[in-house]
């Protein structure tokens, strides 16, 4: 009769430790499942402030190309092109036809436009410089280097390309 009124008593609830237990476990998951939220949310901002990165480096790279392109196409030689510059940090922006001198500046974004430039738009948190190094007298190594602050760390992202004198 002791042991069924105990069965009885047993089976009506649980236990303040099985509560316990019951209620941590419930935590611990939900904390889990909310830092797995936080950290999508922010690893997708990373990815598009990379992204971003990316297409304006090599945006720099294709304005130098073009700023070549257009000195050759004016006279016909590689050496004017080549002679304009020592070496050195510049800017370029899309619009482009030389090098300039605004290196390190921050790019603003026109949403008017969808552009990044260095004159119209609001500041972003990305500066771009464009490093020319004269490796021989038939080849040049562009290097555009874009760098900004994420989720307070310095980040950089480096495009390299090599121009050639094709004639």
């Amino acid at each position: 009769m002791l042991k069924k009124n105990y069965q009885q008593q047993r089976e009506k609830g649980f236990s303040l430790l099985e509560v316990m237990v019951a209620v941590s476990l419930i935590i611990v998951g939900l904390l889990g499942a909310l830092l797995l939220i936080s950290r999508s949310f922010s690893g997708g901002a990373v990815s598009a402030s990379l992204l971003v990165a990316a297409n304006l480096a090599q945006e720099g790279i294709e304005v130098v190309k073009n700023i070549r392109d257009l000195s050759y196409a004016a006279d016909g030689s590689w050496d004017n092109w080549y002679a304009d510059f020592s070496g050195g940090t510049y800017s370029v922006q899309y619009d482009s036809v030389s090098l300039g001198g605004l290196a390190g500046n921050y790019l603003r974004y026109n949403s008017a436009n969808g552009l990044y430039s260095y004159t119209a738009g609001e500041n972003t948190a990305f500066r771009r410089q464009i490093i020319l190094t004269k490796i021989s007298d038939e080849e040049v190594r562009v290097q555009a280097v874009v760098t900004w602050v994420e989720q307070n760390q310095p980040q950089s992202l480096t495009v390299e390309d090599h121009l050639w004198n094709w004639r």
